[in-house]
């Protein structure tokens, strides 16, 4: 018996106060909401409360013929002795399990085990609630954070939550795909994003955040780099909020989505380096229009002024000269037409052979090649292109163009050359003239840059610059080589499959 009769040396006083006292205490523990259960070392259970009996549909006489096996299905026979000595050990315990009633169901509990002993017999003294409806709100909860983490992910290119508290992070499966992982690869490895961003913008990025959490901004917004899983960098616009405050206004839960726009990042570098080729295209073409612009002018003036006193042949030097300031700006506005032509022309792609196209560029040149005593070497393999016919006559005639006119006095022979790798084929015309230091060819091929040495040379500057954009179009690249002794090659590639 857990509680013995008292002693008949008691006084009527003491028996009438303590009788009170257990009958309070038995109301109490009648009368709780929660169902308690007295259990012995054996696991039987010896009181239970009226709530317990509600609770698991018995009668109080049926569940004191129990034990705590049939009233829990998770807890077999052969657990009970190590979970005896473990509350002997702790004194108390809060576990959550489940009960199963008289009719066969089933239901989640909390139950608050405590080990007691009350005159020599131990026994656990379980304070059991039912927390079905506790369990079926925080099932709602997952299933609304769920469609909430589905919606954001399946809104943009991954979502993120991360609880400030624990420090743990939820990412979409859009996150972790968009990058290269597995979203489940991506959480084992424990690859954080700090460690992700790139070296570059990671300073910002996380000042970003931290400006956001302290609240100084009222949403987050920040564009960075993130490294993919195969070492390619990825730019990433960032958007989040945080959701939840505690008590003292510190942040609980900041939620927010990335989006990739690498594509539109390399728009707005490419924006830029055709904003700054088009500032300095318009500079160039000021500057080299300047000079016979200014020559005609004061030539033009002079001779209005002064003509009629001028013999005839100062006249006729003048006049020569007029035509000569004339020529070069109109070859100039040609030169400025082809090149816009080379960057804004569709290409008609055909099988073009290397050959037709030589000849052409052989009947082109004759008399300036012989004029100048120089040969023109061609290849004896000739392979058919890939290419755009008029383009390529057009990349060669600039080539061979611009070898007749900085190759100097010691220029005699211009080779052009063809060989091919597993992708492309690859010209060279290669001549024997004055030649170029390696750092001098640095930017050759950009628009109106010309050789230190073509001073005094009629030319714009933009030969190799349309040789350029028109093997840029056809996928291939364009590169000089250089001969320790003398002259230069220039190489362009048409590749073989385009």
């Amino acid at each position: 018996m857990l509680f013995k009769p008292y002693s008949v040396a008691d006084s009527a006083e003491e028996d009438q106060s303590r009788l009170a006292e257990l009958q309070l205490t038995k109301f109490t523990l009648e009368n709780v909401g929660d169902a308690i259960f007295w259990i012995g070392e054996d696991a039987r259970l010896f009181y239970v409360n009226q709530a317990a009996c509600r609770s698991l549909g018995y009668s109080c006489q049926e569940l004191l013929s129990l034990t705590v096996h049939d009233i829990n299905p998770l807890f077999p026979p052969e657990n009970w002795p190590e979970h005896w000595q473990q509350m002997k050990l702790t004194g108390n315990q809060t576990i959550e399990s489940v009960h199963r009633a008289k009719d066969g169901r089933t239901f989640p509990v909390e139950i608050s085990v405590n080990y007691l002993e009350f005159e020599g017999t131990a026994f656990h003294c379980s304070f059991v609630r039912d927390i079905s409806d506790r369990k079926k709100a925080e099932a709602q909860l997952r299933e609304s954070e769920e469609r909430f983490h589905l919606t954001l992910d399946a809104t943009s290119d991954g979502m993120w939550d991360r609880d400030l508290v624990n420090g743990n992070v939820y990412y979409g499966a859009n996150w972790a795909s968009s990058l290269g992982y597995d979203k489940d690869e991506l959480v084992a490895s424990g690859v954080s994003w700090r460690e992700l961003l790139h070296p570059e913008d990671r300073d910002q990025a996380i000042a970003a955040v931290s400006s956001h959490l302290e609240g100084r901004t009222p949403v987050y917004g920040a564009e960075f780099r993130l490294r993919c899983k195969n070492g390619a960098w990825q730019w990433i616009q960032a958007r989040g909020k945080v959701v939840s405050w505690d008590e003292q206004g510190r942040p609980l839960r900041f939620v927010g989505t990335h989006t990739d726009i690498t594509d539109r990042k390399s728009v707005e570098e490419e924006l830029k380096i055709r904003s700054e080729e088009i500032k300095m295209f318009a500079y160039s073409v000021a500057h080299d229009l300047k000079s016979p612009a200014v020559s005609l002018h004061g030539l033009a003036d002079r001779l209005r002024k002064k003509g009629r006193g001028f013999s005839e042949d100062k006249r006729d030097l003048y006049y020569s000269r007029l035509i000569g300031s004339a020529e070069q700006i109109v070859a100039m506005v040609e030169k400025i037409n082809l090149f816009i032509a080379a960057k804004e022309q569709l290409l008609c792609l055909e099988n073009v052979s290397l050959a037709e196209v030589l000849q052409l560029i052989r009947e082109e040149f004759t008399t300036r090649l012989e004029l100048g005593g120089i040969r023109l070497l061609e290849p004896s393999r000739q392979p058919v292109l890939q290419a755009d016919r008029l383009a390529m006559v057009r990349v060669l005639r600039n080539l061979i163009d611009n070898a007749v006119k900085y190759g100097g006095d010691e220029l005699s022979e211009i080779t052009i050359s063809c060989r091919e790798d597993e992708t492309a084929h690859i010209v060279s015309v290669r001549d024997n003239g004055v030649g170029l230091k390696k750092e001098e060819s640095r930017g050759l091929f950009a628009a109106f840059k010309r050789k230190k040495t073509s001073i005094g040379i009629c030319g714009t500057g933009l030969g190799l610059a349309i040789v350029k954009d028109i093997v840029k179009q056809h996928g291939g690249e364009v590169w000089t080589e250089h001969d320790s002794r003398s002259g230069i090659a220039f190489c362009f590639s048409v590749p073989k499959a385009f």
